[in-house]
């Protein structure tokens, strides 16, 4: 349920103006219409429009003639627009918030006294407007602009929906005719439908696929309204569970903000004057729960709420937003039992298991489809006995399907492109009470789930060692790879738990390995790293808000974790006897997607929690009886974002001599340094560090003992020399360290030397060297420099200000300019552009110096989100130069060095170290988001919490495509790329032992990789 935070007064009618109403926002500023109380048919008055800043403060002030009802930022064109006379004789004025000035009135070709627009919303280049006071069946309700997002001339439009038109009423599930006597507001939501209310009506009218061959119509009629003076004027979907509400009151002449948590991305959220609230609708009832009233608001007199604005919290998680519901493939004739779902390749295989006794006793056969991608039939297969998994080996090009999971259980094999079945295989070790259920490939490695054990110890998950090509004639052996009685981490409880694992079901492999497993009947997800293998480690997550009833009977069946942020799931329904297709935006790389039948519905779970939240059911999706889910699959979208994923997480060899505080790392030409401070004064007072040079197997190769705390660490590939900066706090000195002579020079000093400033990290630029300058106290005071002396320094180091305390930048995620945090400057890195990224630890903020120290220098930052500025604990920031690598990192409290592989990096993000979130992670620069890779949660054994250093080495280029048919589309599909989250073993020695050659594979890194940056889809 939506918890409402304080109501606060945003902003009151200046002097002379009342009647808010419409409202809008863009980049950080708020444009509020006040009517005035002017003609809606333009015989007279005029509206305000007041600019606001984000605290509420007026900027400027517009006069447009007549009644504005309708106003809308378009982000395309950077233009407001308001619409005029909503009830008659309506123009158009265009105003631009950057040089305030406004263009128009633009008049219609079509003009009315008696009908006009009332609001807008954008597509892309195209306009959607809605039409009022229809006189009866076929006028128009909803139009498109013909002349676009760029009018000029008489304004041209074509109906998009008409009065009298028929929709899917999500409370009756009837298609009925929908009430349109009053169109008003129009908005947009996430998955770009249009959200259109009747407002007399209280009907909120959801508009898909607008304009185009494939439009559909749906409607909810909100309970408790009396139908022909319901108020209902605006109403948004939100695109996130928490975020801030601006809402006019116009009969109170003030506008209001709160912020509200637990949104339903499902739900709708509504004006509605009748009831003198704005709430929650729930379409699947037409329910109204007020959030906000006269009773909650304090002394703020609410009384009429109208105009909405949603603004998501920068933080809030991703969410999912189904896009569109169809049928995929028609449904053969004489066919049941719906069920596995296997892309292969050009076609879709899907299995009908006709009811056949699944232990092999009672003979029958199972149908399987084969479909090309558009769902044409293509060919039939009839198979023996009860076929449940069905999978694709894209290694083989052979379909697998698994026949009799409950016992007497074989496998025939298919060729799609041949469409020739073999003959059955026979298992070594057939039973007449257990089976095999489902298969996954993993290169040459075959694994399969085995149904019904009756014990501790009975295999719950094996290993085909014939692997993926077994010969004709041969039995198949298998051995065990997990056991009904296994231990492994509950993801929910935090703790070491039996593993649920009474009913083995569906298995998947996610994009790190791993095998996604599921226990049906327990409603448990099971995840196994290196599966079959000494380092073997399970987690698992039992799905919460299983019915009383169904527990003992979930229902769980397939699980997937999705390779992309966007993609078109295909289920089946055995209620229904259809596939579904269904198209998903915003999907979160963490949660699993599963089917759940005691829940009726296809949803996503929260691993951290075990939350399930319904993404298809039968309340939303109409004309099609769902209910019983089975069967996914996943296509992602070639366009999604990527998705990241981290492999399993290495050590490094742990000093013999018990050095401890790892903090600095470098690596470059194979080795690896990494700077443990030993706790020695920051300011030189006392103590000194030690730097391990690494070779590329984790080992030591050799120990340098340096006076001071050293810092800054990092190898100038143009000199070949390791640079460390001593004494961050005070009294700074540089030494340099030759890595293949093991030769270190003695210290150069500075010629400014401070008590109580230094220099925290280096960065070069072919022969330039920058330097972060620490504890700056003063406007004016350097925060980062240019070393005179560039790469070969020698006696008495001077420098000269690049950056400095007090400048200004542009905040990437307000769009505004504004000063840039540098209260404590601290980590140095370059980006593959030749960017600098300076960090200020303790403000959390990231900074990015374009052309440093040239008269083009430009600045922005970017404030991470969720930490607490002053003690954010900032360190090491990274914008990768390739989309997959090796990242070396290092924790201080544990004493250790990780080293894990990535995929799916995006190379537009930054990835830091976040001591006070005590995670590894990536940040979006738009929102300043922060996505956790590494923290204590997903890193069980390591005590993870403060990391600080990091490297990166780009993996080496591909080699050029792969020309083979079905398998890029495959590699597409079983590389699907997720943050594994639990289950990792810890493999790294204590400090004082030898061994412990866990780490990065080879590669050969010298200068940054270039990257093409790209935006987030």
């Amino acid at each position: 349920m939506a918890s409402v935070g304080n109501v606060k007064t945003f902003a009151v009618a200046p002097n002379g103006d009342s009647a808010p109403d419409s409202i809008t926002t863009a980049n950080g500023t708020f444009f509020v219409e006040y009517g005035n109380n002017a003609d809606s048919t333009g015989a007279g008055g005029s509206s305000t429009i007041i600019q606001y800043d984000k605290a509420g403060n007026i900027e400027h002030t517009y006069t447009i003639a007549g009644s504005v009802d309708g106003l809308k930022y378009n982000p395309y064109t950077g233009q407001i627009w308001a619409l005029q006379n909503q009830d008659g004789n309506s123009t158009l004025s265009l105003i631009d918030p950057v040089s305030h000035k406004v263009t128009g009135p633009l008049s219609y070709a079509n003009p009315s006294p008696t009908s006009g627009y009332d609001d807008v919303v954008f597509e892309g280049n195209k306009v959607f407007l809605s039409y009022t006071n229809p006189n009866g069946a076929g006028d128009p309700t909803l139009v498109e602009l013909v002349n676009g997002d760029r009018p000029s001339g008489l304004l041209l439009t074509s109906t998009i929906l008409a009065d009298g038109a028929t929709g899917f009423d999500t409370v009756t599930g009837k298609v009925e005719v929908v009430p349109q006597s009053d169109p008003d507001s129009l908005k947009m939501a996430p998955n770009g439908d249009l959200i259109f209310a009747s407002g007399n009506d209280g009907t909120i009218i959801d508009v898909q696929n607008p304009g185009k061959s494939n439009q559909a119509v749906s409607f909810t009629n909100i309970k408790g309204v009396t139908a022909g003076n319901a108020g209902l004027d605006d109403v948004i979907k939100p695109s996130a569970t928490a975020g801030t509400f601006y809402l006019t009151d116009t009969a109170t002449n003030k506008v209001y903000s709160f912020h509200a948590t637990g949104l339903n991305t499902n739900d709708y959220y509504a004006s509605v004057g009748s009831l003198k609230a704005f709430g929650q609708v729930d379409p699947t009832t037409g329910v109204f729960t007020p959030l906000l009233t006269a009773a909650n608001a304090g002394d703020m007199n609410f009384a009429s709420p109208h105009g909405v604005v949603f603004v998501p919290d920068k933080n809030a998680p991703p969410q999912a937003h189904v896009d569109s519901i169809k049928a995929f493939g028609s449904t053969p004739n004489g066919v049941s039992g719906l069920d596995s779902i296997a892309i292969a390749g050009d076609y879709v295989f899907v299995e009908y298991g006709n009811n056949v006794d699944s232990t092999g006793a009672i003979p029958g056969t199972s149908t399987i489809i084969q479909y090309d991608k558009a769902g044409n039939f293509v060919h039939a297969y009839a198979i023996e006995g009860s076929v449940d998994g069905l999978k694709f080996n894209p290694d083989t090009g052979m379909v697998w399907a698994l026949q009799n999971q409950d016992g007497r259980s074989s496998l025939s094999l298919i060729d799609p492109k041949t469409q020739k079945v073999t003959a059955h295989f026979d298992y070594a070790n057939t039973s007449t009470t257990r089976g095999y259920d489902d298969v996954v490939f993993d290169g040459k490695n075959v694994f399969l789930s085995y149904t019904n054990p009756t014990g501790n110890g009975d295999p719950t998950i094996v290993k085909l060692l014939n692997g993926p090509d077994p010969k004709p004639g041969q039995l198949l052996q298998t051995t065990p790879v997990l056991l009904d009685g296994a231990m492994g981490y509950d993801t929910v409880t935090g703790k070491m738990e039996l593993v649920p694992q009474t009913d083995p079901d569906s298995l998947k492999l996610a994009a790190n390995g791993d095998l996604i497993f599921s226990s049906a009947a327990d409603g448990s997800i099971i995840d196994i790293q290196n599966p079959g293998t000494a380092k073997q480690a399970i987690a698992f997550t039992p799905i919460q808000g299983i019915p009383a009833a169904s527990v003992g009977n979930a229902g769980l069946d397939d699980v997937i974790k999705p390779g992309a942020t966007s993609g078109t799931f295909l289920i089946s329904d055995a209620t229904d006897g259809r596939v579904l297709s269904v198209h998903v935006s915003g999907l979160d790389p963490n949660a699993y997607y599963a089917s759940v039948a005691s829940l009726g519905a296809f949803g996503q779970v929260d691993e951290n929690t075990g939350a399930f939240t319904p993404l298809v059911s039968a309340s939303d999706a109409p004309g099609f009886t769902f209910g019983s889910p089975h069967g996914v699959a996943f296509v992602p979208d070639k366009n999604a974002a990527p998705s990241p994923q981290i492999g399993a997480i290495k050590t490094f060899q742990a000093p013999i001599d018990g050095s401890s505080q790892p903090d600095s790392i470098a690596t470059a030409d194979g080795s690896t340094f990494v700077e443990y401070g030993n706790g020695a004064d920051s300011t030189g007072a006392g103590g000194s560090s030690t730097i391990v040079q690494y070779d590329k197997a984790g080992k030591i190769e050799y120990s340098y003992t340096l006076s001071g705390s050293v810092d800054g660490l990092k190898l100038n590939p143009v000199t070949g020399e390791l640079w460390a900066l001593q004494n961050q706090d005070g009294n700074p000195t540089l030494t340099l360290i030759d890595p293949k002579t093991h030769t270190i020079s003695a210290p150069l000093s500075y010629a400014n030397s401070s008590a109580s400033r230094g220099y925290d990290d280096v960065v070069f630029e072919g022969n330039k060297v920058f330097l972060s300058y620490t504890n700056p106290v003063n406007p004016g005071d350097p925060t980062l420099v240019e070393l005179v002396q560039g790469d070969h320094p020698a006696g008495l180091l001077t420098t000269k200000t690049v950056l400095s305390f007090g400048a200004t930048g542009l905040d990437t995620v307000t769009g505004q300019i504004e000063t840039v945090p540098q209260t404590d400057p601290d980590s140095l890195k370059m980006a593959p552009n030749g960017d600098l990224l300076l960090t200020s630890g303790n403000d959390g903020t990231i900074i990015d110096i374009h052309k440093a120290g040239t008269a083009q220098q430009s600045v922005s930052f970017t404030n991470v989100a969720g930490v607490t500025s002053g003690n954010a604990g900032l360190d090491d920031v990274i914008k990768p130069g390739a989309t997959s690598g090796t990242f070396t990192l290092t924790d201080t409290a544990t004493n250790k060095v990780y080293s894990f592989h990535a995929t799916g990096l995006n190379t537009s993000d930054y990835y830091a170290s976040v001591g006070s979130l005590k995670a590894f992670g990536q940040v979006d620069p738009t929102t300043g988001a922060f996505t956790p890779l590494l923290s204590a949660d997903n890193a069980p054994g390591f005590n993870f919490s403060s990391p600080h250093g990091v490297s990166f080495v780009a993996d080496p280029a591909p080699a050029s495509p792969d020309k083979g048919g079905n398998h890029d589309l495959m590699a597409s599909l079983t590389g699907q790329a997720s943050i594994f989250g639990h289950a990792i073993a810890s493999f790294a020695t204590a400090p004082g032992e030898g061994g412990g050659s866990h780490v990065i594979a080879d590669a050969h890194v010298q200068n940054p990789v270039l990257a093409i940056p790209h935006s987030h889809g």
